[in-house]
């Protein structure tokens, strides 16, 4: 199974935030744009993994959750990987960046002890909202440069949880399982 750690999404939050980017993403159709009800954010990807390593990624992420506690963050601006320019990843970012990056560091040494690869890129918290395949046509690098000003809009995100969450992918994209929930603070 495919595998990977997330915080999630309030339902509403995820709405609201596909609603307020509506016009860009109808504005710029070369990306493809996550659906609301998949919105999230990824905390590490375990990949391909056999259905009994979920037991012990599950206490792994206890042992890292129950000790840190339960925050705010705010999700805002617009973002791009690598950039604007050449853009593969369209986000929102994530504030207190070093709060998830902390958490994030946490999990990927826990889970490095059961074998995991440790990441090898700084951890920048965020809510992928579409992803690209090649150079974007016309103007639409433009359209999404120019939606970072325009998208003057946050969302407050109580972070309680980390999600050992299944991607089953398929036509129409991948469908999301939750299999666990492990609570900051042991709340």
């Amino acid at each position: 199974m495919r595998l990977f750690l997330a915080c999630l999404l309030p339902d509403a939050v995820a709405r609201d935030i596909a609603r307020e980017t509506a016009t860009m993403r109808a504005a710029v159709p070369a990306v493809r744009w996550v659906p609301a009800e998949r919105l999230h954010l990824t905390m590490k990807f375990l990949g391909i993994r056999p259905e009994h390593d979920v037991a012990a990624v599950r206490d792994a992420v206890a042992s890292v959750t129950d000790r840190v506690r339960p925050f705010d963050a705010t999700i805002g601006q617009i973002g791009a990987f690598p950039n604007f320019s050449r853009p593969r990843v369209v986000w929102l970012g994530m504030q207190p960046d070093t709060t998830f990056a902390e958490l994030a560091g946490a999990l990927d040494r826990r889970l490095h002890g059961l074998g995991y690869a440790l990441e090898s890129r700084p951890f920048h918290a965020h809510v992928t909202l579409g992803r690209v395949n090649g150079a974007l046509p016309g103007r639409q690098c433009d359209v999404l440069r120019d939606a970072r000003e325009r998208l003057q809009v946050s969302w407050s995100l109580p972070v309680r949880e980390v999600s050992v969450v299944r991607s089953t992918l398929g036509a129409g994209g991948a469908r999301y399982e939750t299999l666990t929930t492990l609570p900051l603070g042991g709340t």
